[in-house]
């Protein structure tokens, strides 16, 4: 099975603020950003065989709406929730309770939000129930830290060395799904 993970486009937030699953809106650039991004996955993927799922995050749906008008939406494959954290400014949190989460991120709750483990077990529950249907190709159109979240999965990598991987607004990752085996294709493309 191949596992095409697309993250969205770029988003029209003031960079150094917080957000995650706050619905932000894509920025001015997207037209050209999505279809540049769907012409490129169209090299790797023939779409009329492939299951497409998106985040439920509008930047994620307008991308999915460009490749396919067949897809489903999977709230599993949401962004990290940053809870009281959303749409402030990273250098407006305190230290104090920023410090202990950053050492531990993948351990650790925001407050009212999650830690990188709880997105990594619901995003890779869902992929446990892709694998089950041994499908040809599949599209997850999503974010940067639940596609980590993937990729860590299939190379067997640390959780914690997670965010040293680079995954682009626009970027295509192929996985590959075998008799039981993972590969990585291409990351960040």
């Amino acid at each position: 099975m191949e596992i095409f993970l697309i993250r969205h486009t770029s988003v029209g937030v003031q960079q150094g603020i917080c957000y995650g699953k706050s619905d932000v809106a894509l920025s001015h650039t997207a037209p050209e950003e999505i279809e540049n991004t769907t012409q490129r996955l169209l090299k790797h993927c023939d779409i009329s065989k492939a299951n497409v799922w998106s985040s439920p995050a509008s930047r994620c749906i307008q991308l999915s709406q460009n490749i396919t008008n067949n897809f489903q939406i999977e709230e599993r494959l949401w962004e990290m929730n940053f809870g009281d954290w959303e749409m402030q400014a990273w250098a407006t949190i305190k230290r104090e309770h920023s410090d202990p989460w950053m050492a531990d991120f993948v351990n650790i709750n925001t407050p009212n939000g999650e830690s990188f483990l709880d997105l990594y077990n619901r995003a890779n529950a869902f992929l446990d129930e892709i694998i089950i249907q041994n499908y040809e190709q599949v599209v997850l159109v999503n974010h940067s830290a639940t596609i980590r979240s993937i990729i860590c999965r299939a190379l067997d990598l640390n959780l914690k060395n997670a965010f040293k991987m680079e995954i682009d607004y626009g970027s295509i990752s192929k996985i590959v799904y075998k008799n039981g085996f993972w590969s990585v294709k291409f990351i960040n493309h």
